[in-house]
């Protein structure tokens, strides 16, 4: 049922994200998407304790990987699929996860207006903003 209802949400994200249309900056192509950001905005102001370390990696190859950075250093990766971005709109899937948001890179600076991985205090997708390393 759980299952269900999370489906449900997505597709009903999904169509709403596309009746909203673009608003991406020009500059929000793949090639300035490709790297690796980590969050400096939870949509909060801030980064909470837990969300510390928290990141995207973006390949040229369209897979993209969630990071976080554990207490020893290393990287964790927890999420992991393919995405694709098109004049300023990324769409990503994986195993557990499809979303889709509009995006503005400029440039150290990568926004996701409803990121896909990070919900706010209401349980809706968090405005972020990343920043590369």
């Amino acid at each position: 049922m759980m299952r269900l209802f999370q489906k449900l949400m997505m597709a009903t994200l999904v169509v709403m994200l596309s009746a909203c249309g673009g608003g991406g900056s020009d500059e929000a192509s793949t090639g300035s998407l490709v790297g690796r950001w980590e969050l400096s905005d939870s949509g909060s102001g801030r980064v909470p304790g837990f969300l510390q370390g928290h990141g995207y990696e973006f390949s040229a190859d369209g897979s993209w990987k969630t990071l976080r950075k554990m207490n020893n250093g290393a990287d964790e990766v927890y999420l992991t699929g393919t995405y694709t971005l098109n004049d300023g709109h990324l769409v990503m899937s994986g195993k557990n996860i499809h979303g889709s948001t509009d995006v503005t890179i400029s440039g150290d600076e990568l926004i996701l207006e409803q990121d896909v991985s990070i919900r706010g205090g209401d349980g809706a997708p968090a405005r972020t903003t990343y920043r590369r390393l």
